[in-house]
């Protein structure tokens, strides 16, 4: 129902407007309205419902804003430290510590003293608290002591101890999010008067990860509205063109079922923003420095999440298919292209190949980056060599398929090939299905497109063919100029975001990124990951929302959303596990 009301909305706009911006940014000024009301339901919701104990070994985030006894209760810390940290902004031995200047009116543990903020510290407190909830834990202890990164060792009786467990576990999590929020968090205690802000750097720092979150949302909304009128075809009437843009990024942003993972203090929203800026910007074709400049943006996507390096294999299948286009267009300069055409098309095709296969390999680096930081801050430095981990060893070998960041994976949280298919885990299959069912059945239906209407005219043709000929067109048409369609009957607008030939390396991301999250992943994880990793996911969802064919999946894809994000407002944020 709120979902009619929003697209009514979305046609009765559509009327009154005259340009394509105005459009935009009333669609952005829903999103950061939806959510804000967000942020409203998961606050009444952590401040009503008692939360539960997911277990010791479940990293917490303290923002300080408790009062002693409080915190006594749920953290257990000596009362000394409670006072010294009382009023205190900033302690001393954290991130804020050494941007901070000279504090006279500081003393013990305290590096910053603590003004009269303009907000009493419940109310913060109240808003903030939702959060910083499981994942989003690590990321704000990272961005509050990037130390957690380095080994912890102790003296006893002259001998040394490391405990490798914790700087391992953050190496699991990419360091540009919590970066990002650490230094946004240090520019407003410089540039904002304390009084202005939360009376402790730890809260700043959670307000500071929502609001580049929201950022996000704003640049991924304008993003995915200019990238989805790319891939609709220009004989299509401009105003269906702009209902589709809109309804596409009021589900992203709106209707999205990890709604509340955008919200949080998780990195799904900046690696969203960055695939979807990077695609908006790689669709310019006729300019190869908007196309560079993807590739830094998705460069960047790639210190963010390890996923990011899915925008390699998508530069792939891009670069095989103008391969592809390439070695047709010299079929046609043998039946009487004229020389200059086939001189333009071979300089087009083969250029952007050896670009894109060149800009995979960049995008690949930053996971080879992190795990080099992490072996120079395990097996290097000042520690005994007999106190280094044993995956050492593994790396000074010249261990070339030796990863770090799968290796801790592994180790501390069981992922690999079908290790999470266990008995247990059979209710996160469950939270992970609906997901799963409708990427599966997207990829199905794009290849179905393909393979039967487009290729076959209408019947499944010969093995030999699906497996010599129909690949090598589906490529050279996913960078064709213009869109041929072989359907005797002309398409509904809605049908163009999965009967197009253009989006074949999208849904070959989707399959990817499926794949990982049923065998190797965490399952759970699924739908924050899919969501947040390719955009034909929320094309697929919005064509099954607006198509009117099946009415009973019609109906079932606007209850999913609606469902996943109730219980995302109940569970995440009161630490059940919706993680």
């Amino acid at each position: 129902m709120i979902l009619g009301s929003l697209l009514q909305l979305t046609q009765i706009s559509e009327a009154g407007r005259r340009c394509t911006s105005s459009s935009e940014w009333k669609l952005v000024g829903l999103v950061v309205w939806f959510r804000l009301v967000l942020l409203l339901a998961m606050a009444i919701s952590c401040h009503f419902i008692p939360d539960h104990n997911p277990g010791g070994n479940v990293l917490r985030f303290d923002m300080r804003l408790l009062n002693n006894e409080e915190q006594q209760q749920q953290q257990q810390q000596p009362q000394q430290q409670g006072e010294e940290e009382e009023d205190c902004f900033c302690i001393k031995g954290h991130f804020c510590e050494h941007f901070g200047g000279n504090d006279e009116s500081s003393s013990g543990n305290c590096a910053i003293a603590s003004g009269n903020t303009f907000l009493p510290s419940p109310i913060w407190h109240f808003f903030l608290a939702p959060l910083t909830k499981w994942d989003a834990a690590r990321f704000l202890n990272l961005a509050l002591d990037p130390t957690m990164l380095d080994p912890k060792c102790s003296t006893t009786s002259g001998a040394v101890h490391c405990n490798f467990d914790a700087s391992e576990e953050a190496h699991a999590f990419f360091p540009l999010f919590p970066a990002i929020v650490g230094q946004l968090a240090i520019l407003a205690m410089n540039l904002v008067p304390l009084e202005f802000l939360p009376p402790t750097f730890e809260a700043l720092l959670t307000l500071c990860g929502f609001l580049s979150n929201m950022t996000c949302a704003v640049v991924a909304t304008l993003c995915l509205f200019q990238l989805t009128l790319s891939i609709l075809p220009e004989e299509m009437k401009p105003e269906q063109q702009r209902h589709i843009a809109w309804t596409t990024c009021l589900i992203n942003g709106v209707w999205n079922p990890a709604s509340v993972f955008f919200v949080s203090n998780y990195s799904e929203s900046l690696f969203s923003a960055t695939t979807l800026l990077g695609h908006y910007l790689f669709q310019m074709e006729n300019n190869l420095i908007g196309m560079g400049l993807g590739v830094v943006v998705w460069t960047i996507g790639s210190n963010v999440r390890s996923n990011g390096i899915l925008q390699s294999l998508w530069l792939i299948v891009y670069a095989l298919a103008k391969t592809c286009a390439y070695a047709i267009t010299r079929n046609k300069k043998n039946s009487g292209l004229k020389y200059h055409h086939f001189y333009y098309y071979y300089h087009h095709h083969l250029v952007h190949a050896v670009f894109a296969i060149v800009a995979a390999v960049i995008i690949a680096q930053p996971m080879k980056w992190h795990d080099l930081q992490g072996f120079n801050r395990h097996c290097h430095g000042s520690l005994p060599s007999n106190q280094v981990p044993e995956w050492c060893a593994l790396q000074q070998e010249g261990n070339e398929s030796f990863s770090l960041y799968g290796f801790v994976q592994r180790k501390h949280w069981n992922v690999g090939f079908m290790k999470y298919y266990e008995w247990k885990q059979i209710p996160n299959f469950l939270l992970a299905a609906p997901i799963l069912l409708l990427s599966v059945k997207g990829v199905y239906q794009w290849i179905h497109y393909s393979l039967v209407t487009d290729f076959g005219k209408g019947k499944l043709p010969l093995p030999r063919l699906i497996l010599m000929d129909w690949p090598i067109q589906a490529l050279a048409e996913s960078v064709s100029t213009s869109i041929k369609t072989t359907n005797s009957n002309p398409l509904r607008p809605e049908e163009w975001l999965i009967h197009n030939p253009w989006l074949l390396g999208h849904y070959a991301i989707l399959a990817i990124v499926t794949l990982v999250g049923a065998f190797i992943a965490h399952v759970q994880i699924s739908t924050r990951m899919i969501l947040s990793s390719s955009p034909a996911s929320i094309w697929y969802l919005t064509f099954l929302i607006m198509q009117r064919e099946e009415p009973k999946l019609q109906i079932a894809a606007r209850t999913y959303p609606c469902l996943y994000i109730l219980l995302g407002i109940i569970l995440h944020v009161n630490f059940l596990p919706w993680t």
